[in-house]
Parts: structure tokens; sequence; C-alpha cells
């Protein structure tokens, strides 16, 4: 069979229009079978290559060596795929790409929708990778994991410290609760306001004051009432050096000042009732300042 060349002159007008309707010829719009590219699609300003289908395939691209659909574009989309039920792009590979999807300066490959379904989906039916980047990947949003997560270098958090969620007394307490208030243990799950000095039963500082925020949140819930505390690394802290006049390095312990955390003179009163260590000087009065919690 001799080639067939398709020409247009007109920028508005298509070389090859190929359209496949429910009931009316084979399953797909255009089917190209060969042994290099199955199609070549190469536009200026428009697509590369568009195929449409009501029920079936709009465009199948079949090759036993090389590329079964190559789209390319200066200006504008070398190819998209567009399904109002089904899967825009489908691309299966027994030993390279399923789908190949390469840029200069744009995107590679684009998935968008505005249903609840994947935008992008791989699977992988045996225990190989579903995808593969080699290069850094971007999350704008939440990241969900279903299975474990290995890792070969490090975890790099943005945070300060580690926290945990824990109730509030009651939520009417949260009036007079804010980050930086230092709070006790009253039960399982369930912390207040410090009012007392030397109180054993100290847990943390409320996390996010000042320019910190926590790195790692545990037993996060979005039930009402609950709020991350500070159990390691540092966090701003509510201090009141009234009692004494608080240095770099000094323990703090509880105060009778609600929220507040004092110099810890007495070391008979501090075993078990420390909260960390100051890593600011407050020579009078009540202020805000980083501290290193550390609970013993």
């Amino acid at each position: 069979m001799e080639p067939i060349h398709c020409q247009s002159s007109d920028p508005n007008v298509a070389a090859v229009v190929a359209e496949h309707l429910q009931g009316l010829g084979g399953p797909a719009a255009i089917i190209a079978n060969s042994e290099g590219r199955g199609v070549i699609g190469a536009s200026i300003e428009g697509q590369g290559i568009w195929g449409q289908s009501v029920k079936s395939t709009g465009v199948v691209g079949i090759s036993t060596d090389g590329h079964g659909v190559q789209a390319e574009s200066t200006t504008g989309t070398a190819s998209i795929g567009k399904s109002d039920s089904g899967i825009g792009v489908h691309g299966v590979a027994a030993s390279n790409s399923g789908v190949l999807g390469t840029s200069g300066s744009g995107i590679g490959v684009h998935g968008a929708t505005d249903t609840g379904e994947a935008a992008i989906r791989g699977d992988h039916h045996a225990d190989g990778f579903a995808g593969v980047f080699n290069g850094q990947a971007l999350v704008t949003k939440d990241l969900h994991v279903g299975g474990n997560i290995h890792l070969k270098g490090d975890v790099q958090l943005e945070g300060a410290d580690v926290a945990e969620q824990f109730e509030i007394e009651s939520v009417d307490d949260l009036d007079g609760v804010d980050p930086g208030c230092v709070m006790v243990l009253m039960g399982d799950d369930r912390v207040r306001v410090c009012d007392r000095s030397y109180d054993r039963r100290v847990a943390g500082v409320l996390s996010g004051a000042g320019g910190y925020r926590p790195g790692l949140v545990l037993d996060r819930r979005s039930s009402e009432g609950r709020l991350p505390l500070a159990l390691v690394g540092k966090a701003w802290c509510k201090v009141d050096a009234d009692p004494s006049p608080v240095t770099v390095g000094d323990l703090l312990t509880t105060s009778s000042t609600p929220g507040h955390a004092m110099r810890a003179d007495d070391p008979s009163r501090a075993f078990g009732a420390v909260l960390g260590k100051a890593l600011a000087d407050v020579p009078a009065g009540r202020s805000l300042i980083p501290v290193l919690v550390s609970p013993q």
C-alpha cells in the first residue's frame, strides 16, 4: 500500500480528521501499526495529535520497537487525552515507558481532574515501582501513604519541636490558652494550664508561639479542643522572672503565674518538675522567650 500524505495550507483546517461514532466502523478512530513510530504528530501552534471517540479509544498507537505515539509541538500542546468517564491517556509497555512526556521548559505530563479520581495514576501489578522520579518531587498539599516509607537520606523537617496533640481539660478553657503556655498533665490525653510552682505534672509547652512551629505532631486528630504540646525541642515559652531573674541555660519549672515558667532555684523541689532550659535572658517581669523543652 502506498503511504498517504495529507496537507492543509489553512491553519484552521486539519490535514487529517478521524472520528469514531457509536455503531460505526471499528473500535478506534485511528489505528497505526509500525515497526518504528506508529503515529507522528507535529504542530507549530496547535495540537500535534487529537483523537476523539464517543465510546472507545480516540487514538491508539502500537509499535514493536519504537514509540507507539509521538507528538511534538513548539508552542502548544503536543498531545491531549480527555475522557468524560474513562481514562484520558492509557500507556502500556512490556519493557519500556508506557507514557513518556518530555519538555524543555514546560510540563512533560500533565493530568487534571475535577472528580475524586486521581489525575495521574500508575499501577504496577508485580513488585516494581508504579512511578519513578529521577529528580525532586514537589507536593503542595497532603501526602497520603498507605504503606511503609523507605529512606536512604535524611528527613529534614522545617519545624523546631516534636509535639503531640492533647485534649485541653475543657473546651471552655481554650479562651485562656494560647501557644507558649506551660501545661501540666491531668490524666490520659488531657492537659491544663499550670498554676502552681514546681508542679511535677509538667508536660511541656503549647507549640506554635514566636517563630517556631512544630516539626512533627503525633496523635493528630480532627476533634475540637486538641492542641499540639511541644515535648522535645525548641519552643517559645511564657516566663515569669519576678520570682528570680532568668539567664541562658537556667533550668525552668512551673510557676504560680498561670501558663508561665520560672527559674528553678530549689534543686530539692525541681527534681521531676523541670520543663527545660532557657535560651534567652529575662532580667525581670514576664516575657515570651525560646526554651529547650526537655521535661525531667
